[in-house]
Order: C-alpha cells, then sequence, then structure tokens
C-alpha cells in the first residue's frame, strides 16, 4: 500500500516562524509534527536585523525537523500582496486564461514581468456569476522571501498569500460555513497580526479579502502610552493580561485601538455590502495570537451586532497522540496559516492559486522525481547547456551591435512619452529599437487613457451623488426643520429668553435646578445620501426587535435617502429624556401624509454621562464610520467643560449619539398603516435588564485600582 501523502505548512510571522506537518488520514488529516518558534525580539521593532532574526528562526526548524522530500507550502505576508476581484462574462473555458491575463495587465499596477501572478476561478465556469481572483507579488519581494528557506534546502512548492491560507484552513475545517447552499450569508475572517490584520469575507464560491493596518503592537503602543512601560514589558503585561489582576485596567488602556479596529471592520463590511447586496454578514471568526486580548471577542460582537467566534479547536485536524501539544493548544488561533498551507500542499484547499516563481517550481519537480531519471536530467542539462551558451554568445555580439539593446520593450512614463512626442517622436535607430520605443510611447499614453477613464468614472457618480443632492435640496432644509421641530420645547420662562444674558441669569433661579431643565441641543450632525439607503440600513443595522422600525418593507423595496447621525447633549437627569421627546416626536412625524419624506431605523446609538461615571449602550449602529464618543480622552475633555453660556459645570448632563434613515418619498400603499400605534410611539422604553450583558463599556469583575509602573513590573 501507497504510503499516506504529508506535507509542511510554514509560516514566518513577525513573533514567531509556525509550522505544521500533516498527513491523510481519510475525510480528515493528520498531524504528525509541530514547531513553534519565537523570535527573540518582534520583528518590527525598531533597531531590529528582521532578515538575521528570520535565518536564526528558519536555520533552527531545520536542525529539528527532517523535511527531505516531503512537499512544503511557505506563506507570505497578506500585505505583499496585491488582491483584485473581476466579475467576468459567461464565456467559453477555454478563452478564461486569455481574458484574465487582459484583467490583469489592467488591474497589476506593475509590468507583468516584474510580479508573480496567478488568478483564482470562484463560482461554477462558464455561469453567469463567473467571479475570478487575480493575485499578484513583486518577484524580488518573493526571492527575499524565500531565500532563507531555500539555503537551508527547504525547496517550497507552494507559496501562498496568508489571507488565502487561512480561508483555506476555516473552510476546510468546517469552522467557515462558506459554501454555494448558504451563498447569502457570509462569514468574516478576522486574523490579528503584529503589524497588520487580515480581512476576509467568504460567502457562496466567493472571498474578498482586505489589508488592515492595525495589528498587534498597536494595542502593545497603547500600553506603553498609558502605563509608561517598555515595549517588551508592555508586550509581556498584553500577554498575560487574560490571567492578571489588571484584565479590567489593560482593557481600558486597549478600548481606543478596539474601536478603532471595529471602525475599520465596519468599513471593510460596508464597502462589501455596496458591492455584494445579496450577501448578509452572520458571523465573524477570529484568528491571530492576538484575538486572545480581554474583552476583544466581546468588544468585536457587541459593535457589529453578529456573532463572533474565537476558535478553540481544529475540528478536522486529528493529532497523532491523541491530544494536541500545550504549545500547539496555547498558540493555536496563531496556526491557522500554517494549517491552510499544509491543507493546500496536500491538495485539499479551497484556493488553488501559487505565487511560486517557474524557476523554482521546475527545481522542485526535478527534486520529486525518481533518482533514476538523474542521467537522463543531466545529459538533458548538458545539451540545454551547450545550446543555451551559444545563444548567449550571439547575444552578446548583438549587443554589441545594436547599442546592448536586448530586445526588450524599454520602460517609459507618460511624462516621458509626452516630451518625446514633442521633440518629434522616435529618431532614427535600428529597427528594433525605433519599434520598441514606439510601443514604449504607446503603452504610456494608454495607461494614461486607462487612468484617466477610471478618473472619469469615479467623478461621474460623484456629479450624479451632486446632482441627486441638488435635487433633494429643499427637501434637506426641510430634513432639518423636522429635526427641530422634533426637539423638546417646554413652555418655561427660561426656555422663552430672549437673550443669551437673560437665560443665564434666569438659569441661577433655583426653580429651574439644570438636571430638572427640558432641554436637549444638538452639538454636532453627520449627514450623508444613499441611492438605496433601506438596503443599507437592513444591511448595516443590526435589527432588533425591541428597538423596532417604523415599518416592514418588501425585499425589492428601493428608495434613496440619507443616512444622518447626531451627537445630542441634555442636562436632564432622565437617561431616556430623548426617547421621551425627541424619538417619540421624529416617530410621529414619520406618519405625517404631507411630506415627501419620513423618518425611520431610528436607534440612539449610545448614552453616557460627561463625566463618565455613567453609561449605558443599546445598539451601535456602523452606518457612519469613525462616529465618536467613547475615547478617554473625550471623556475628560468633556468633564473638565464649562457651559459656555452659564458657566455651570456639564459634567452631569447626558449625551446622546443618534442615528436615523430620512428615506424619500412615501411608504408604499400595502403596508404604510402598519406604523406603530401613536401611544406605543410616544411611550418612553425603559432599556431591558436582560440586555445589559451587551453594553460596550462592561469590564472585567476586577475593581482593582489602575498598576502603576512598579506594580506592572513586579507583576
Amino acid at each position: 500500500m501507497a504510503a499516506p501523502k504529508e506535507a509542511w505548512g510554514l509560516d514566518v510571522g513577525q513573533v514567531a516562524l509556525k509550522a505544521v506537518r500533516i498527513r491523510e488520514l481519510g475525510d480528515r488529516v493528520e498531524a504528525i509534527a509541530y514547531d513553534y518558534i519565537e523570535h527573540p525580539k518582534v520583528l518590527s521593532q525598531a533597531d531590529q536585523d528582521a532578515d538575521e532574526l528570520i535565518r536564526q528562526a528558519i536555520e533552527k526548524f531545520a536542525s529539528r525537523n527532517e523535511v527531505g522530500s516531503t512537499p512544503v507550502a511557505i506563506g507570505v505576508p497578506g500585505h505583499h500582496t496585491l488582491a483584485r476581484f473581476t466579475k467576468l462574462p459567461p464565456v467559453d473555458t477555454k478563452k478564461i486564461p486569455d481574458i484574465v491575463k487582459y484583467e490583469a495587465e489592467q488591474q497589476i499596477p506593475f509590468d507583468l514581468d516584474e510580479v508573480i501572478w496567478d488568478y483564482q476561478v470562484f463560482g461554477g465556469e462558464g455561469g453567469p456569476d463567473l467571479e475570478v481572483g487575480i493575485f499578484a507579488m513583486k518577484r524580488d519581494l518573493i526571492g527575499t522571501h524565500l531565500a532563507p528557506f531555500v539555503a537551508q534546502g527547504i525547496q517550497p512548492g507552494i507559496v501562498q498569500a496568508a489571507p488565502l491560507a487561512m480561508f483555506n484552513a476555516l473552510v476546510y475545517d468546517g469552522i467557515a460555513e462558506v459554501s454555494a447552499e448558504n451563498a447569502a450569508q457570509g462569514t468574516v475572517m478576522l486574523d490579528i497580526g503584529a503589524v497588520n490584520s487580515n480581512l476576509i469575507i467568504g460567502a457562496g464560491n466567493g472571498l474578498w479579502t482586505r489589508t488592515i493596518q492595525i495589528g498587534g503592537n498597536t494595542f502593545t503602543e497603547a500600553l506603553v502610552k498609558v502605563f509608561k512601560l517598555s515595549f517588551s514589558k508592555a508586550e509581556n503585561l498584553k500577554r498575560t493580561a487574560p490571567s492578571s489582576k489588571y484584565a479590567r485596567q489593560v482593557f481600558q488602556a486597549m478600548r481606543p485601538v478596539f474601536a478603532d479596529l471595529v471602525a475599520e471592520v465596519q468599513r471593510s463590511l460596508g464597502f462589501y455590502s455596496s458591492t455584494r447586496r445579496d450577501v448578509k454578514i452572520v458571523r465573524l471568526i477570529g484568528m491571530g495570537n492576538a484575538f486572545q486580548m480581554p474583552g476583544l471577542q466581546k468588544f468585536i460582537q457587541q459593535n457589529l451586532g453578529i456573532e463572533v467566534i474565537k476558535p478553540e479547536t481544529f475540528n478536522n485536524l486529528v493529532p497523532t497522540t491523541g491530544t494536541h501539544p500545550k504549545e500547539f493548544q496555547e498558540n493555536l488561533l496563531g496556526y491557522g496559516v500554517a494549517y491552510g498551507l499544509a491543507l493546500q500542499a496536500l491538495g485539499r484547499g479551497r484556493v488553488t492559486s501559487n505565487l511560486l516563481p517557474t524557476e523554482i517550481s521546475r527545481q522542485t519537480v526535478w527534486r520529486t522525481k525518481h533518482p533514476w531519471f538523474a542521467g537522463a536530467a543531466a545529459c538533458l542539462l548538458l545539451a540545454a547547456g551547450i545550446i543555451w551558451a551559444r545563444q548567449f554568445i550571439d547575444k552578446g555580439a548583438l549587443a554589441t551591435v545594436r547599442g546592448d539593446y536586448d530586445g526588450r520593450i524599454p520602460t517609459m512614463t507618460y511624462e516621458q512619452a509626452r516630451d518625446q512626442l514633442a521633440r518629434g517622436g522616435v529618431s532614427d535607430k535600428p529597427a528594433r529599437e525605433y519599434a520598441a520605443e514606439w510601443l514604449a510611447i504607446a503603452k504610456a499614453l494608454n495607461d494614461e487613457m486607462a487612468k484617466k477613464q477610471e478618473e472619469g468614472k469615479a467623478l461621474r457618480e460623484q456629479l450624479e451623488r451632486l446632482g441627486d443632492l441638488q435635487t433633494n435640496k429643499n427637501t434637506v432644509l426641510a430634513v432639518l426643520n423636522a429635526l427641530h421641530q422634533a426637539l423638546p420645547n417646554a413652555d418655561t420662562p427660561l426656555n422663552r429668553s430672549a437673550t443669551m444674558k437673560e437665560y443665564a441669569e434666569l438659569a441661577k433661579d433655583e426653580r429651574f435646578v439644570r438636571d430638572k431643565r427640558q432641554e436637549l441641543y444638538i452639538d454636532e450632525f453627520e449627514c450623508f445620501y444613499d441611492p438605496d439607503v433601506v438596503k443599507l440600513a437592513y444591511d448595516t443595522i443590526p435589527q432588533d426587535e425591541e428597538l423596532g422600525n417604523m415599518y416592514e418593507y418588501p425585499d425589492d423595496y428601493i428608495a434613496p435617502g440619507f443616512v444622518i447621525q447626531m451627537r445630542l447633549r441634555s442636562p436632564n437627569a432622565s437617561a431616556q429624556y430623548p426617547d421621551e421627546t425627541f424619538i417619540a416626536n421624529l416617530r410621529r412625524f414619520s406618519r405625517q401624509p404631507d411630506r415627501d419624506f419620513y423618518f425611520d431605523f431610528i436607534r440612539v446609538v449610545s448614552r453616557r454621562q460627561l463625566r463618565g461615571g455613567s453609561r449605558l449602550d443599546l445598539v451601535v449602529a456602523p452606518t457612519v464610520a469613525g462616529a465618536r464618543g467613547g475615547s478617554a480622552r473625550e471623556q475628560e475633555e468633556a468633564a473638565s467643560r464649562l457651559d459656555p453660556v452659564t458657566g455651570e459645570s456639564m459634567e452631569t448632563d447626558w449625551q446622546y449619539i443618534v442615528s436615523l434613515m430620512v428615506i424619500l418619498g412615501q411608504p408604499p400603499q400595502e403596508f404604510a398603516g402598519e406604523a406603530p400605534p401613536e401611544a406605543a410611539a410616544e411611550a418612553p422604553r425603559e432599556p431591558p435588564r436582560d440586555r445589559a450583558d451587551r453594553r460596550r463599556e462592561q469590564p472585567p469583575e476586577e475593581e482593582e485600582d489602575m498598576p502603576s509602573e512598579d506594580e506592572t513590573r513586579r507583576d
């Protein structure tokens, strides 16, 4: 019986080299070897010789693991690779390579001779939903990455981008449910590395990737800043935080970075949803050792409103001894890329593209042939050497005659081509050089034309949006008027004051205690237009029956409108003051038939006292990325502010962020009468007690004081 097929997957990260060796075991695979070699320092740290640290790690791996003729797949960083996705028309399968090559020339911003590239077809070939992913990496970068492996005698058979390897691992293992059967449900895979994070979205037969410039080091730098520690000590504090008594303080220090990461994820999901409106994101899978940071999983889940999964094991990776080694289990979230690489080497990866340079792949093929081919190979190489030697001599003589011209089309920028034409074109030269320069000029002009056409396309889209805004400018004024009418307007002497000076004097009256005033102010206002605002709302806002919408919409309902997000402030002591006044009025206005717009998807995104002592978050609507209002810095600034009119402290004031949709037109007649009753719309809603676990501010249970630098060192 033939020996089981085996393969190595090697992933060199910023923190460690991870390796796993697997072999086939029926429908699953068996792990027969692991290795985790941590670098003495994080590679991205200042004054570190990253190349030397990588060389040492690979040398150590080679010294304690036998690779031999076992196939090897090596991962390359996602931020070093380029990924482009494009739809193809239904064509004959034989024509796909030619079409893809044309697309690659258009979409890869380098000469194809300068890169190694490959592609992957998603969907049934020849079907209506044929999509292709084009993946590329600069040739010199691949050479730099593979050099230390080749120096140790490790000949790779596959080079794959880390995000695609992670996708292969999670899909094969069943952790990410991505298949044609559930094509309408999308799964996000977020692999948090040391410097960058790879975001992969899989749905149906396809995928989409993006690199986010936030990683584990960003969290460490936040601890350095807050606790005044060195980078290495802050890194240690971050790693030990889950079991530390200072878990809560560490979480609070890293919270602003958590918010930045979530904002980037929301931005990515928004872009993906705008291009794939038939896909609904239902879950996120967190990978990378940095995902073990305290509070991160809960924070992302509460802010995105979708299920967040942190795998505890690989379902289809069976350990040889019955249990995975402790070192593997502790770093399981960091082994995803290595696992996916090994799976592809065994032919079990969903993505099969390969960025291995041709010259290395040929060496690998010859190395895997049976030894009795060696004599024939030697004869062939000798004959080929004679032929190529003769060609080299002839080429050298030809180059001398033609001024070292090697027959390639020279590279030329648009400015150079323009200046060359201004000087009268190409001067008299040997025929091949003359033709090559004209081809270079033509290519430069063609590239510039393609660039301008792309810029023109974006400009046209922008002009169309501006045209829509111009058409609806009167509606915008009406919306602003309606919002101001919805603000509470209690008939008191204080609110009837004609000037700020009069208001300041009345505010001193004991009848108008600050926390009982019936006032609500709009401090900030953000608004943007979307041609299908209802679809945007369903794609980006977590739907909650308790918070409710005004209407139920048919699947084919399309309407333009505006997304509005406001920062409100009130001195009133009631945390639900906007619900009792502003929100209730908006809901009532929405049912008035004489308007050419209506409000819906009204949400109080967050509510908190400015002093930071109380906070209650109900739901986060990710429609306006980067919404402010939660950082420690802002809380400190707010607490120090005084009312500019009365001079009173505003630290007991409540601050709210409210988001809503303004939908242009009237609700369809068939469900226009299904709005909730007046009483239900105006009744204040107390936040349900069982939603307390969804508050973003919820810290770990410990209540210890913030650790000093000395305490952190001792810990």
